[in-house]
């Protein structure tokens, strides 16, 4: 994932690691060691100041982007945490987790504030709607779910796939939604979701 400046690119490994890299002259300027199981995901804080990784170990890891040293370790998922995205004001933070949750994590203490706990299977992926009012999960029940940022009821399930739906994304302006499943490489567009 890109930084929001896009002077640094981080990618994520199994290896159980993930690497900064420079986007200048493509040199690595960190490996960000500490999960004890392979990386799934990475995201960067809307201010470039912190990054977010998930991993197989069923933690996801806080790092500083100054210094690249782990911030804090969000524990309490009990299955491998599978996705992270940030709120657009970079105010909270979703992971998803293969314990068939996502857990909203308050970026000022880091306590997590939310188990949003709707689908019958592993959550895969996660995206917050730009205007942050909303965050959609997809999980291997062949769902997605949108989430009110307000009170995290769930307003809405989206159905249609046959097989696992893998991961989503808003459109820049929030007017639609895509949905893509493993199915028959499908991907469902959404408006008013």
């Amino acid at each position: 994932t890109w930084a929001p400046d896009g002077s640094a690119l981080v990618t994520a490994s199994y290896d159980r690691t993930a690497r900064v890299w420079s986007a200048g002259d493509w040199s690595c300027l960190s490996i960000l060691t500490g999960h004890t199981q392979g990386v799934w995901a990475c995201a960067w804080a809307p201010d470039g100041s912190t990054l977010v990784t998930a991993s197989s170990d069923r933690t996801a890891r806080v790092w500083s982007a100054g210094d690249w040293s782990c911030l804090r370790t969000l524990t309490g998922h009990t299955g491998t945490v599978r996705g992270c995205a940030w709120a657009p004001d970079g105010s909270a933070l979703v992971t998803t987790s293969y314990d068939k949750t996502a857990r909203v994590w308050s970026a000022g203490d880091w306590s997590c504030v939310r188990t949003l706990d709707g689908h019958t299977a592993e959550v895969m992926a996660c995206a917050w709607a730009p205007d942050g009012s909303a965050l959609v999960t997809t999980s291997i029940d062949r769902t997605a779910k949108v989430w009110s940022a307000g009170d995290w009821s769930c307003l809405r399930t989206l159905t249609g796939h046959t097989q696992w739906v893998t991961a989503c994304a808003w459109a820049p302006d929030g007017s639609a939604l895509a949905i893509v499943s493993s199915d028959n490489r499908t991907a469902l567009v959404w408006s008013d979701a």
